[in-house]
């Protein structure tokens, strides 16, 4: 009896997903880039503890992740893929960290991804540039230009440091920390890229080493510009003749 009690105590002492969840937060999050980190945590939030979350991790099985998959495929197909991609890192984690001894997710199959390119015709630049300058945020607007001229990622050009570009080369170079393959990668800047750069210089904030400083001073740098680009893109089509 006293054996069974105490394998019960064990049971119930036995981390769930939830402690895992958390740990991951913790402990692996931190070492990655800020927007990776927030996927992660939306993703988890999201789908992985209102299905996983009270399970025990060694309970876990193959049908339980391939369930989640695709009952998050039949409203968000892509999505389900991003779940899918997270959980193997998390269950390899568990293995590390004690918690079971085999990864539950191995084997179950992504849903088809369709890669789509989409470039913008000459018109719609002009009458999103025209949208654009009559945008009331225009630190927001500046991003959007910059983001067009370089064909940088949102999070680069929105974490960019003066210390980072040399305007005089026309060069940025960009650290590993923001960039996907984490390796320190300098590119070239075209003239108009540079012009709006050298503009920013001339009227940078002095108490801030951020291209797009935030608004508020202990924030570091701009984070978000959806209202901009919402309202470039629904002006830039509201003008087509």
């Amino acid at each position: 009896m006293p054996e069974v009690i105490g394998e019960l105590k064990e049971l119930r002492a036995a981390p769930t997903v939830a402690d895992l969840c958390a740990r991951f937060e913790e402990v692996h999050l931190p070492r990655k880039r800020r927007l990776t980190a927030q996927g992660c945590r939306y993703e988890i939030a999201a789908d992985v503890l209102p299905a996983l979350g009270k399970l025990k991790v060694a309970a876990v099985t193959y049908a339980d992740i391939d369930k989640l998959h695709r009952d998050i495929s039949r409203r968000a197909p892509y999505q389900a893929n991003r779940v899918l991609a997270l959980l193997p890192k998390m269950f390899t984690l568990s293995i590390r960290w004690g918690m079971r001894t085999d990864n539950p997710s191995k084997g179950v199959e992504r849903n088809a991804e369709e890669k789509r390119k989409r470039y913008m015709t000459g018109d719609e630049l002009r009458r999103l540039t025209a949208a654009l300058d009559r945008y009331d945020n225009q630190q927001a607007a500046n991003v959007i230009r910059l983001l067009l001229l370089t064909g940088a990622r949102k999070g680069e050009v929105l974490a960019a440091r003066w210390d980072q570009f040399d305007l005089g080369a026309g060069i940025w170079t960009k650290p590993g920390s923001t960039v996907k393959q984490r390796t320190t990668h300098i590119a070239p800047l075209c003239s108009p890229a540079r012009d709006l750069l050298l503009a920013l210089h001339k009227d940078r904030r002095r108490d801030s080493d951020y291209v797009f400083p935030s608004d508020r001073a202990d924030d570091g740098h701009q984070h978000d510009i959806t209202g901009a680009w919402t309202t470039g893109c629904r002006d830039h089509r509201a003008t087509r003749p």
